[in-house]
């Protein structure tokens, strides 16, 4: 069959749990088969580096007739809530059976077909469990929620770089799973699962491990048929997110599964349903006292590219507004879902915040594979001026910062070299770079390597445990000699070349140039780094007689999260992050006001 083309509808659903983000893909005909599918994510980090091969599978699924939805469960994504909502596992299956009801009512009543990825697919076998279900889709199941939360533990202590206070709950890749809701898991095991399923049930396994087939054989004695099949190309597609590979031949095999199963004649999807549905594109909760409004916003660019975002909002009138541009290639919730944190945050103190995927990347995917996913896309500024249009003529808001996280921050401190953007303001965390260029790592830059390092062994000579290797000889020494060689000869070139710039002898380097840009402009700038992190290295390197000039005369300002990492995995420093950049985008905003 000719895949169709697809359109997709971003959309909220309420449940009695909260309000459920969703994204309805569906041929642009909109005849669609008469089973729904509903496709149910993992958690955590597994979350974030699946998004994008589960959009494509979405988009390939309504290709073939299907309506595809994807959904963040409560607490997660863009959805309402987070990690210290009570009753999560409950609203976490309430999330998919509501999901999958509406979806029901838009094909003609039918029930829908479940796809669920890891822990994803331990909710759909427990949401199988209460609804009628057409097909279901394990893809490398979670059977055992006691296995799962040992992972998560596991994990964690690896990720221990802090020590944290025994209050139960798990911080592992970033995310957490509150105590009460860890001990909900663990207790959940689908080996003795009842099912109710109508039709079939597939298992798909990873080809680099072997097969649990806990899930498979309990599906079996539930009297279901029941397929396994081998998929190919999970460890890609649970990369770093700039780096993960779509596993298409697993999403061929899939759809084309689900397709032989549904068979029925298409029908023609419309009525009061669909358009209530589809309208449904903004949702209010009370945080901390504070009524704040999620609107899922689409725009187009000048060249007609559309794109993608949530706003954020307080109920009543803004004070101003940011435009979070992403970091990396993660899609707009931000890694460790921190930009959703964030810009909840500034809205509890009265600012907007528009969360915005730059084109080819998260939601504003288009094309195919090999044009997607670069996280320093050419025409970043441009889809964040768009991004500023849209705030100032749509929501009136004409004082706007712009801000990022790593890539996000490269495209922020760009944004704010275009003297025609009209912004008030810029803040820039952690970035990496300050000068993208084809060829460079997606990672530190080759050329920041010695200064990646040297902020690794700053932390290391103040942990008895790395000299207790490096004494015993468990530590690669020779590495440690050559760094060290390199690193003295580069502070002392950097330190000459500081010196002849100071008097004159040499002249200003680029970074130092486009600093003195934001200066002459009058646009604040502020930087927020971790300690952790290379970035404060890397701006002292390319800028350090500049930076110290402007720091003195107040014309940038610099903020650290102690002990932080790139990313802000843990709570306590997503918090310390949020509150530095709601510090410095209220003054920037209280700058616009009296400028205007």
């Amino acid at each position: 069959m000719t895949a169709r083309p697809v359109e997709r509808h971003h959309v909220w659903i309420p449940t009695d749990g909260g309000a459920v983000a969703a994204c309805l893909h569906l041929p642009a005909d909109r005849n669609v088969r008469a089973h729904p599918v509903v496709i149910c994510p993992p958690f955590g980090y597994e979350y974030t580096h699946a998004h994008r091969s589960l959009l494509h599978l979405a988009d390939d699924l309504a290709a073939a007739g299907f309506l595809a939805v994807r959904l963040d469960y409560v607490g997660t994504g863009d959805s309402e809530g987070d990690a210290s909502t009570p009753d999560l596992l409950e609203r976490w299956v309430a999330s998919i059976t509501a999901t999958a009801a509406d979806a029901g009512v838009l094909t003609g009543g039918g029930p829908a077909t479940l796809i669920g990825l890891r822990f994803g697919a331990l909710l759909a076998g427990l949401a199988a469990g209460r609804v009628d279900v057409h097909d279901l889709v394990a893809w490398h199941p979670v059977s055992s929620g006691k296995r799962y939360i040992r992972e998560h533990e596991a994990l964690q202590s690896v990720a221990a770089h802090v020590p944290q206070p025994s209050t139960g709950k798990i911080e592992a890749g970033g995310f957490v799973l509150s105590a009460e809701t860890a001990q909900a898991v663990r207790s959940v095991d689908l080996s003795v699962a009842s099912f109710r399923v109508r039709g079939s049930a597939l298992v798909v396994e990873r080809d680099d491990l072997p097969s649990d087939g806990r899930l498979a054989e309990r599906l079996g004695a539930s009297g279901l048929g029941v397929e396994t099949m081998v998929g190919a190309g999970y460890l890609g597609m649970m990369a770093e997110p700039q780096y993960t590979v779509v596993p298409q031949g697993t999403l061929d095999s899939i759809v084309a599964w689900l397709s032989a199963r549904d068979t029925a004649p298409e029908r023609l999807l419309e009525g009061p349903a669909l358009d209530r549905l589809l309208i449904s594109r903004t949702a209010r909760w009370s945080e901390s006292g504070t009524e704040i409004v999620e609107e899922m916003v689409s725009m187009e660019t000048d060249q007609g590219t559309p794109l993608v975002g949530v706003l954020t909002a307080p109920a009543g009138p803004s004070t101003g507004a940011v435009v979070l541009a992403n970091s990396g290639s993660v899609h707009h919730v931000g890694p460790n879902r921190l930009y959703v944190e964030l810009s909840r945050a500034l809205a509890r103190g009265g600012v907007a915040c528009l969360r915005l995927d730059l084109r080819n990347l998260g939601d504003s995917r288009l094309g195919d594979c090999a044009n997607e996913n670069h996280p320093y896309p050419a025409t970043a500024v441009e889809d964040v001026r768009c991004g500023v249009d849209w705030l100032r003529r749509q929501r009136h808001q004409p004082s706007c910062v712009v801000a990022g996280l790593c890539s996000g921050a490269y495209t922020a401190f760009h944004a704010g070299l275009d003297p025609t953007l009209p912004i008030h303001g810029v803040v820039c965390l952690n970035p990496l770079t300050f000068q993208w260029q084809d060829g460079m790592s997606l990672d530190t830059p080759d050329s920041h390597r010695t200064t990646r390092d040297a902020q690794y062994y700053k932390g290391a000579v103040r942990n008895w445990g790395k000299w207790k290797r490096l004494l015993t000889g468990q530590a690669n020494t020779g590495y440690i000699i050559r760094f060290a060689a390199k690193r003295a000869r580069d502070v002392l070139k950097k330190g000459l070349e500081n010196a002849a710039e100071r008097v004159g002898l040499r002249a200003t380097g680029l970074l130092g140039r486009r600093l003195e840009q934001y200066r002459s402009r009058g646009l604040p700038l502020t930087f927020v780094f971790s300690t952790r992190d290379p970035g404060h290295a890397i701006l002292t390197s390319e800028a350090g007689p500049v930076l110290k000039r402007l720091l003195r005369q107040n014309a940038l300002a610099v903020s650290f999260i102690e002990g932080a990492d790139h990313t802000f995995s843990r709570e306590a420093w997503r918090v310390q992050a949020s509150e530095a950049v709601s510090a410095a985008v209220a003054t920037m905003h209280g700058a616009g006001a009296q400028g205007r």
